[in-house]
Order: structure tokens, then C-alpha cells, then sequence
């Protein structure tokens, strides 16, 4: 075993053989990085494409680096090592980590509240503050300092935290109505400068707990929609601005619930989280699946570890994943109860180029109830910088040991006689089951904590974590029979799966292709017909189209073209007056299926077209220009 001293020689070599590669054979390790896969930031790309290369430099600098990265490969902490030297921040966006330790340096210790302090001081005229703990008190003089020089301030709090000290300070605690939490960390200055993350503005959350945060100069033409987010009242459900995709809970937290799963069952090498709560068991599920296909998963947990952190302990496939406990001890003695030494990040880094962080915990509360921020990105900076704190904390952290190893999985076959009606059977008994069913927007996971040695699953028993079309009414979710086409049910306790496919599987919600959003220009109905416009012409003539009325089975017809024209399209809907309220119309062509709703102007969307447009619009490469509402009808 090497000693701490050799291991620290050995990457102070690496870091300046590193260096000295990276300038003098810029272009080379651009190539080879992209022959390895890796990506790079626009700025960095630039600067390869304008440095001369030969096929010398690209040979003889491939090789250093995969001599460099071979020998570093069993350390995690080394792996972006030469990414990390090549990648700074940009002007608008920064990455900001809090260091507890009874011994840190306090100058290092204080780096995040100062960060926060110069926020504040540097406001001109206008903070609007978003908080679940907030105590600090350097923090509440520097608002009242603020104040007094004009700043208008505005603050938000939960139902049941104290913010006294604020009050004794004049200042106005805006409660947020909803049920669950006001648990969003965050602070706007002069609508321009965010600086928001995983901590609270507490006495000890900024100093003596685990946390990341992010300072954005919110680019100009944005900064009203990011207002609107903060106030709920953005028309869009996703926020798009510097690179980094925001989505709020409660109102969007199943799109922060799909867009984890989403990002996890597309991890292709290494999953790694810091996470202060996990109760949800449908992520437990997609991360248990990733180590089954070779991903390296690797979770930190607050201590004492979750039960979804004790059940993947043992449940990983392999022996490359695994779960450890914080060692963070920084806890300080208060009057009331001792505050500190939390590992409270929710920070997930997949394949070293995607972070995912923010308020949002893994569980329903966050997801349904709660006020959070997730938040997305592919910026190398912050990937890069999250990857190392995600290193640092793992070091100050203790592996839980497995007491077993699943290596294999168990996958029987099931035949249609299985399913029945509302009813699900086995051959024989499963724990605790979770269903699998569609695929893209369609993705649907069913779990059924509460069942134990059972033959038989009642469907629509799964419980409120289950993620997908889940959250409408249950009805309206279970009328999809095209859904059950293709399934596949796995013990959550075992290495045994089930899976059944039908011969000839509904391609609306089988097939992967992209679903499109097209809301068409005119809409009209006769009789038999709805008659519609697109506002672009699509080849559309004779395709299949689908139309789904909520609660009731989908139904097939095809699109005809009058001669007259290329604009207009017609369309036999076997529909009576009483059911157009609202249904959704699915056209397939070869590339795409094209998607457009409609419904009454006195009605408003049902939940599962609301998700269905949401779940569209997030999987959009151009969300920013499509419709994100029905098309109303008279």
C-alpha cells in the first residue's frame, strides 16, 4: 500500500507532466480527447481548432495521457485531472464549496458566507432572498446594512421555522401557503446576480456542513422569466439561462424525478451523489439496474445512512459500486440542540460531464409538497468542480461494508395470461415489486412497497413515489392498454425479473421515437371530423393518428389531405360531442410522431396532458419556442 507522501508525489508529477503537455500539445490532447469521448467547453474547443497539430504531437501526446490515466485509474479523485487543469470559470458562472473541520483554516471556513456577505454588499437595489433556516447573523446585519442605503429587500420563509432574529431586525417574513416546505436557498440581487445551492443560511449551514453553490450573472434577456420562477408564476416549466436548466417543485417535481431517472438510466461509466435524504425507491431501482450493466455507482450519505443507502449497500449487482458514510464531526453546541456536521449536499455528477444539484432531496416530500430547485448542466466548469468536492468529500467519508453480491440477473418470461384486467400474476411468490412500462415520455415506474410473498399484483395499488403518468388520476393512467404492450416486473430483494412482450407492441409508446409538439393554426370539428391547420407543412398525408381522451382507450384512424390544399389535414376521430372537451392527437411518421392537444376554452388541462406537455417540452432541443398549453377549442 502506498504511503500518503509517495501518493502525493505521484500526482504532483502527474499534475506537471500534465501542465506541460497540455500547453505545448494543445491540439493533440484535443484529438485525443475526442477520440476518448471527452468533452470540452466552447471557449476551449476554439482555442484547439486555432493551434497548429501534426500527427507527431497527436501520437506522442495520446500516449503520455493514456500512460498518465492508466496509472491513476484506480484513484477516482485523479480521474479529471488534466479536464480540470483545461477548464476555468467563465465570467457569469462560479462554484462555491463550504470546508468544515473543527481544524480548517477559518479564513478557508468562511469562504462561502463571504461569498453570500459580498452578494448583499454589492446590491444596488433590489434582494429577494428565498429560505427554509435563516439565522446567521453577519448575514442579517449586512441586509440591514443593505436596507439602510435604499436596497429594497423582499424575503420568503417557511410555516414553521423562527425568524426572529430578521423580525428584531425590521425586517418582513413573507410565508409561503403551501403545504410542504419552503426548502429553495436562494438570493437575487438586483434581478441579476443568483447565488443559490444546497445549504441553508443558517448559523452553521454555510461553515460546518457539506454544501455546493453556484453565482450566476444571469444572461440579460432572462433575468425577468428567472423572477417569474422564483414567484411560481413562470408560464414555462423549465427555466433555461446560462447554461443550466432549473425546474421547481412543487408544481414540476415529477419532471425533477423524471429528469433524475432520466440522466440515470443513461449513465453509460459512473454514477457519483453526495445526499443528505434518499427515500426514494424508484431511484434505488435505476441505480441498482445501472451497476447490474456495468456503471460504477458510488453514493455519500449523511450519517447514519438512509434506508434506500443500506438497501443499495447490499443490493449493488458487481463489486465496483458502493455506498459510504460522512465522516463530517464539525458540530457545535448550542443552547437549544447541536447544529452542524451534516453532509447536506444533493449533488449528483454522471459520466463526468452531467451535475445535477440544487434544494431537492430524493423523496415524494420534495417531489410533491415541498418548495425545491433542481437544477441541470452540462457547463465543464461546474461538472468539473462538483467532481472534485464530490472527491474531497469522499475521502472524509467511510465505505459501508456489503454483506452480500448479486452478480447476475434472474430474467424469466412472462405470456399475456399473466395480466388480467386490473390484475398481474406470477408463477410464484415476489417481494415488494417495481413495474417498468413505455419508454421516453412515456417511461412509467410502478412500485408496490407493501406487497410481500404474493403471486398476484392489484395495479393500481402502486405507491405515490412511482414515477411517470403515476402522478394523474389512476384511471386515466391505467386506460393506456398500448402501456402493457411490453413490461417488465423486478423483485426489489432478489436478482429475479419478469418480463413479457407482446408480438406486436404499440409503437405510440414502444418505439423511442421523439415526440414533437405541432399545435395547430385552425381547429375546427364537424360530426365525424376534426379538421386542423399546421403552421408549417408536415408529411402528414395517410400517416396513422392515435387520439387519446383521459379515462378512455386510445383510438386509431388516419389522416387524409383534401386535393385543394397542402395545408390542410383532416382526420376521422370516432368521437361523440359530449367526449371533445379535450384529447390528445399522436401522428406517426418514420422520423418523429407529431403531438397536439385540444380542449374546451371553459376547461383546463387534466393532469396527464399537462405532464405529457411538460415531459415533451423538457425532452425538447428547442424548448425555449414551443407551445406548452392545448389548443382551445369553442
Amino acid at each position: 500500500m502506498k504511503s500518503s507522501h509517495s501518493i502525493y508525489l505521484q500526482v504532483l508529477l502527474e499534475k506537471t507532466i500534465s501542465i506541460a503537455y497540455a500547453m505545448y500539445f494543445l491540439p493533440s490532447i484535443y484529438n485525443g480527447f475526442n477520440f476518448l469521448g471527452w468533452q470540452f467547453s466552447s471557449k476551449i474547443k476554439l482555442s484547439f481548432q486555432n493551434t497548429n497539430s501534426n500527427k507527431r504531437n497527436f501520437q506522442l501526446s495520446l500516449g503520455i495521457f493514456l500512460v498518465l490515466f492508466s496509472c491513476s485509474a484506480n484513484k477516482p479523485k485523479d480521474k479529471s485531472l488534466l479536464l480540470s487543469l483545461l477548464t476555468t470559470p467563465t465570467d457569469s458562472v462560479k462554484a462555491y464549496f463550504s470546508y468544515p473541520g473543527r481544524f480548517t483554516d477559518l479564513d478557508k471556513k468562511r469562504n462561502v458566507l463571504e461569498k453570500v456577505l459580498s452578494v448583499i454588499q454589492n446590491a444596488k437595489f433590489s434582494l429577494k432572498i428565498h429560505a427554509y433556516s435563516f439565522n446567521n447573523p453577519e448575514i442579517i446585519t449586512a441586509l440591514k446594512e443593505a436596507s439602510n442605503r435604499g436596497v429594497k429587500i423582499e424575503i420568503v420563509g417557511d410555516k414553521d421555522q423562527n425568524y426572529d432574529l430578521l423580525k428584531e431586525n425590521g425586517f418582513t417574513v413573507n410565508i409561503w401557503k403551501q403545504s410542504g416546505l419552503h426548502h429553495v436557498k436562494v438570493i437575487l440581487a438586483d434581478n441579476q446576480t443568483l447565488f443559490t445551492g444546497t445549504g441553508n443560511f443558517s448559523r452553521q449551514g454555510l461553515t460546518n456542513d457539506w454544501n455546493g453553490y453556484i453565482q450566476l450573472d444571469v444572461e440579460k434577456q432572462n433575468r425577468s422569466s428567472l423572477v417569474d420562477f422564483l414567484n411560481e408564476s413562470l408560464p414555462s416549466p423549465v427555466l433555461d439561462t446560462n447554461g443550466i436548466s432549473f425546474i421547481g417543485s412543487p408544481e414540476n417535481g415529477f419532471l425533477s424525478q423524471n429528469l433524475l431517472l432520466e440522466k440515470v438510466e443513461g449513465a453509460k461509466f459512473s454514477i457519483e451523489y453526495l445526499i443528505f435524504d434518499h427515500f426514494d425507491a424508484v431511484l434505488s431501482h435505476a441505480l441498482k439496474k445501472a451497476s447490474a450493466r456495468g456503471v460504477q455507482v458510488t453514493g455519500v450519505y449523511d450519517a447514519p445512512v438512509d434506508d434506500e443507502g443500506e438497501y443499495l449497500v447490499n443490493d449493488f449487482y458487481g463489486l465496483s459500486s458502493s455506498i459510504y458514510k460522512d465522516g463530517n464531526e464539525d458540530i457545535v453546541e448550542t443552547s437549544s440542540f447541536p447544529e452542524g456536521g451534516l453532509l447536506h449536499h444533493k449533488s449528483m455528477v454522471i459520466d463526468g460531464n452531467v451535475l445535477l444539484s440544487g434544494s431537492y432531496n430524493y423523496s415524494s416530500n420534495a417531489r410533491d409538497s415541498n418548495r425545491e430547485i433542481l437544477y441541470k448542466t452540462e457547463n465543464s466548469y461546474l461538472v468539473s468542480e462538483f467532481q472534485k468536492e464530490f472527491n474531497r468529500v469522499k475521502e472524509k467519508s467511510y465505505l459501508v461494508p456489503r454483506l452480500k453480491f448479486h452478480s447476475f440477473s434472474n430474467k424469466k418470461t412472462l405470456d399475456s395470461s399473466a395480466l388480467t384486467g386490473n390484475t398481474l400474476c406470477f408463477p410464484e411468490n415476489i417481494d415488494s415489486p417495481v413495474i417498468e412500462l413505455g419508454t421516453g415520455i412515456w417511461k412509467t415506474y410502478l412500485y408496490y412497497p407493501k406487497l410481500k410473498n404474493t403471486k398476484c399484483i392489484l395495479l393500481s395499488t402502486y405507491e405515490t413515489i412511482s414515477s411517470g403518468l403515476t402522478h394523474g388520476s389512476k384511471s386515466d393512467f391505467l386506460s393506456l392498454g398500448g402501456l402493457w404492450d411490453s413490461f417488465q416486473v423486478y423483485d426489489r430483494n432478489s436478482n429475479i425479473s419478469y418480463h413479457y412482450s407482446s408480438p406486436n407492441p404499440n409503437p405510440l409508446f414502444h418505439s423511442g421515437k421523439k415526440i414533437i409538439s405541432k399545435n395547430p393554426k385552425y381547429l375546427s370539428f364537424t360530426s365525424s371530423r376534426i379538421y386542423f391547420e399546421m403552421k408549417e407543412n408536415l408529411p402528414l398525408a395517410a400517416r396513422e393518428i392515435q387520439v387519446w381522451i383521459p379515462g378512455k382507450n386510445l383510438r386509431a384512424s388516419k389522416v387524409e389531405q383534401p386535393v385543394a390544399t397542402e395545408e390542410w389535414y383532416t382526420a376521422i376521430i370516432p368521437t361523440t360531442s359530449s367526449e371533445r372537451f379535450y384529447a390528445g392527437v399522436f401522428i406517426d411518421t418514420p422520423e418523429v410522431i407529431y403531438f397536439f392537444c385540444f380542449q374546451d376554452r371553459t376547461k383546463s388541462n387534466r393532469d396527464s396532458f399537462d405532464y405529457l406537455l411538460k415531459q415533451i417540452y423538457l425532452n425538447s432541443d428547442q424548448r425555449n419556442s414551443m407551445e406548452t398549453s392545448c389548443v382551445r377549442n369553442d
